[in-house]
């Protein structure tokens, strides 16, 4: 909202953002400092966004404004901005990390993207294919073709994404050997990245690939029985249909099975100590409380983190991979009805009944998603803890109690 009035008197309210620059909140210290990358580009505030860059901390909790700073440095001040890039580039944490190899875009070092594309982190790779592909392109392609090795879905969006009009030899052999094997893992939170791979093969391919696409015709998933009906079309010139084989469907809980999840509380237990409890709506979102009471008693959220945290809007997590692409195996339906106030849970999803266990809380009421997302739960005790939230802030376990 104050960014849009920027744009009517820059001089006057970019004062005001360096001014919550340096604000002891952390949520309101980042936005203020996106601002200054963002909308008030002026060299008055480099020495302030390079300040804060330089005490970026190393520990989990205390390296986000330093962050975000170096990304802003790097749209301001590229050559000021260096040093900064690669120090955060060394950071202990994948998150900070991800900044580094954004930072590292908009400067375009390649060097360092060329560096980075080593890590462990597959959000780091991912950040990297995208910054490669925009200021290099095709000069990369052997990197791109590289990171089709890996199961990771965001991954493989954006190596599919950076891969558009290559004349790599190698680029169609691998995205068709990544469609087949992540295919193999009959996981329907797949579906984005092999839509992605499928558009890229049908791009490169041709009618003497088709023996390797016909038998998707007969896939788990719709879309993708669609999309390879689409592609045999149209390197074939003929009519072609396919039958889709769905995965087996989560149950609905019984009766009594939702009554005892609607005495029960289920407790986020922080790595720093903070709790949050849950209470469930098993009769309004079944299928989803169940799943997630499911999984948190066999352990799954234990150590997952959470990797999005929008202040005014929501906290997300719960993801395997630590991005929207990384969730439990099966998707489950839309329970819409519930509202998004402030405190309720809902589940991240990506279109209609796309809901991998991935959940999100809202930070203030967001009658926008209504009827969008569904909410399967509402915070009983520690929003405190909850507003407070960083990107990276680590679930150490989830304990269930009675009430």
């Amino acid at each position: 909202m104050y960014a849009a009035r920027l744009a009517d008197a820059p001089d006057r309210g970019c004062t005001a953002v360096a001014t919550a620059a340096r604000d002891s909140s952390v949520h309101v210290a980042k936005a203020a400092i996106l601002l200054l990358g963002a909308q008030c580009r002026a060299a008055a505030h480099v020495p302030l966004l390079d300040s804060i860059a330089a005490r970026t901390g190393t520990g989990a909790y205390d390296w986000h404004r330093g962050a975000q700073a170096t990304v802003a440095l790097a749209v301001t001040d590229a050559e000021r901005a260096g040093a900064r890039i690669h120090a955060l580039a060394r950071h202990p944490s994948a998150f900070a990390r991800v900044y580094a190899a954004h930072a590292a875009r908009h400067v375009r070092d390649a060097a360092l993207l060329h560096r980075l594309v080593r890590d462990t982190s597959a959000n780091v790779r991912t950040a990297v294919v995208a910054g490669l592909a925009a200021t290099i392109g095709h000069a990369a392609d052997s990197v791109y073709v590289a990171q089709l090795a890996t199961t990771e879905s965001e991954l493989l969006m954006a190596a599919a994404a950076a891969l558009e009009g290559t004349t790599h030899p190698d680029a169609l052999p691998r995205l068709l050997d990544a469609l087949d094997r992540v295919t193999a893992l009959q996981r329907e939170t797949s579906r984005d990245a092999r839509v992605a791979l499928l558009e890229r093969i049908e791009e490169l391919g041709s009618a003497s690939h088709s023996n390797r696409i016909r038998p998707y015709l007969s896939d788990f998933d719709h879309r993708i029985v669609a999309r390879a009906a689409r592609i045999l079309e149209q390197w074939t010139g003929s009519r072609v249909s396919g039958v889709v084989r769905p995965l087996p469907r989560l149950p609905l809980p019984t009766y009594r099975e939702a009554a005892q999840l609607a005495r029960s509380t289920f407790v986020l237990v922080m790595q720093d100590g903070g709790e949050i409890a849950i209470r469930l709506m098993p009769f309004d979102a079944p299928t989803n409380a169940a799943r997630f009471a499911r999984l948190a008693r066999a352990g799954y959220y234990d150590g997952l983190t959470i990797h999005r945290a929008d202040y005014n809007f929501v906290v997300q997590g719960g993801s395997p991979g630590a991005n929207e692409y990384s969730g439990d195996g099966p998707y489950t339906r839309d329970e819409l009805g519930e509202p998004n106030w402030r405190g309720t849970v809902g589940l991240s999803t990506r279109g209609r009944d796309t809901g991998d266990a991935q959940f999100y809380i809202n930070l203030v009421d967001n009658v926008r998603l209504d009827h969008e997302y569904t909410v399967f739960g509402v915070v009983t005790r520690g929003m405190d803890v909850v507003d407070r939230l960083r990107e990276g802030a680590v679930i150490r376990r989830i304990r269930e109690a009675a009430r």
